[in-house]
């Protein structure tokens, strides 16, 4: 049984055909409709994307190398200690914060947008109790 919108086949394609899934990756990253994609690229170049995409793909992202790198010179870099003053910011504001409810996240705002943020009130999300024993007034299609 086949969909009118093609999604179980385009899921099943990106989940079995890799370079499929890395070029569409790529393209929706760029904001390239695939189609436009594949006339922009020559093959050569499409090759390259997945290369690259690749490469990428095989860097740790915490410190940023791949392991090629270390099995080729594993005296290539060394650990140094920097400050990063955003990070040494957020992490003290992460000190103050004990207590810290889980999935509150610090993170850095331009100073006009994180005074909007403090002076907007929050809304409380409904609670699932909530939205079990009200109805939203809403009539639901058929």
């Amino acid at each position: 049984m086949q969909r009118d919108d093609g999604r179980p086949f385009q899921r099943d394609r990106i989940r079995r055909d890799r370079n499929y899934a890395i070029e569409l990756k790529y393209a929706c990253a760029h904001g390239i409709p695939w189609s436009r994609y594949l006339r922009m690229f020559d093959r050569v170049d499409r090759a390259r994307v997945i290369a690259n995409e690749l490469e990428e793909g095989s860097r740790c992202s915490m410190c940023g190398t791949a392991q090629w790198e270390w099995d080729e010179d594993p005296g290539a870099y060394e650990a140094v200690p920097m400050t990063c003053p955003g990070c040494k910011e957020r992490d003290q504001v992460r000190e103050q914060q004990d207590g810290q409810k889980p999935g509150v996240s610090i993170r850095l705002l331009p100073r006009a947008l994180a005074q909007r943020v403090r002076e907007t009130p929050r809304r409380r999300p409904r609670s699932p109790r909530e939205l079990a024993g009200k109805s939203s007034g809403r009539r639901r299609r058929k």
